[in-house]
């Protein structure tokens, strides 16, 4: 019966269901079959945090906590689900689920350690944007694509003839005062 099912599902646990996902998740298209799923030769992939909401129970309310929201608490709990996804087939190659109160950037700066490989193209919103995460995704031999705050400053080094221009990131202002381990990116600048 259904009951049944539940019920040996809660005493197995979420260990295996971990490791059946990472053992089964991974990019899924090829470059013949879903050339959508690629630019130049890069396959397309992102890294993005979203809430979940949670069945109403104490247990989950303890673990993952509720939004507040105007008119008092969140009607359920939510948790933040924290991915790389591959763009081209919207399939989740890695996770990381954490209370929705927590900051996505460390959680995403372990996936792109931990999955991210040579021959992606990262794509990221300004929430993700960090000297660090930039320097992780080229440790990984990958490139990145993504917003970055505005009060970075992007100190133009050379204008390119389709309006984008190279400048340096930098790990700290003292790093930035000195020129010292700096990053080039390229800047393009737009308007929605």
């Amino acid at each position: 019966t259904k009951k049944s099912i539940s019920r040996a599902r809660y005493r197995l646990g979420p260990r295996p269901l971990i490791e059946l996902f990472r053992a089964l998740a991974r990019p899924l298209a090829t470059a013949r079959g879903l050339p959508q799923a690629f630019h130049r030769g890069l396959r397309l992939v992102a890294l993005d945090a979203t809430l979940a909401d949670l069945p109403d129970s104490p247990a989950n309310a303890r673990v993952f906590g509720r939004r507040k929201t105007p008119r008092g608490r969140a009607a359920f709990p939510q948790a933040k689900l924290i991915g790389l996804l591959e763009i081209g087939t919207h399939a989740f190659f890695d996770l990381l689920v954490r209370p929705h109160q927590r900051h996505e950037l460390i959680p995403g700066l372990r996936l792109v350690r931990r999955s991210v490989r040579r021959g992606m193209l990262v794509l990221w919103d300004r929430g993700f944007y960090s000297f660090t995460m930039l320097q992780a995704v080229l440790e990984q031999g990958a490139h990145s694509l993504g917003r970055a705050k505005q009060s970075i400053i992007l100190e133009p080094l050379r204008r390119l003839p389709d309006g984008s221009y190279l400048a340096q990131v930098y790990p700290t202002p003292y790093a930035r005062r000195r020129r010292r381990a700096g990053l080039r990116v390229r800047v393009i600048e737009y308007r929605v």
